[in-house]
């Protein structure tokens, strides 16, 4: 697993030095063995093993809900970027339009299985 870990970690450097994207988003995780998307029997699906995934890891807290009235567009407060979640933790005084909305309007804000998402809205 300490190979699987320092690809992993080879990746996040990578996209922080290339790419600019700031470290305290990315985390790396090796899971090596666990995980095989291919037999390890031939070498084909050893290559096949040799990934890296990037998986979203969600603050379900600024996003819990109970109702659709808790869930608002905006700024975070904590990052300064926009984002939609619960108004505890999102300014909806300061709007990121296309991010909100949809460049059309296409979107909305919804409480969902008491998670803040973006749904596409029914006309």
């Amino acid at each position: 697993m300490e190979l699987s870990k320092r690809r992993a970690e080879a990746v996040v450097k990578e996209l922080v030095e290339r790419y600019g994207i700031k470290s305290d988003r990315l985390r790396a995780f090796g899971v090596g063995p666990l995980a095989p998307v291919a037999s390890n029997s031939t070498e084909e699906g050893r290559a096949k093993n040799r990934r890296v995934e990037l998986v979203e890891q969600l603050d379900i807290s600024k996003r819990y809900c109970k109702t659709d009235a808790d869930c608002v567009c905006g700024v975070d407060r904590e990052t300064g970027e926009c984002a939609f979640g619960n108004r505890q933790f999102i300014d909806p005084s300061k709007q990121c339009p296309d991010f909100c909305s949809g460049i059309f309007g296409h979107f909305e804000i919804k409480c969902v299985n008491n998670i803040c998402e973006r749904e596409l809205r029914r006309r």
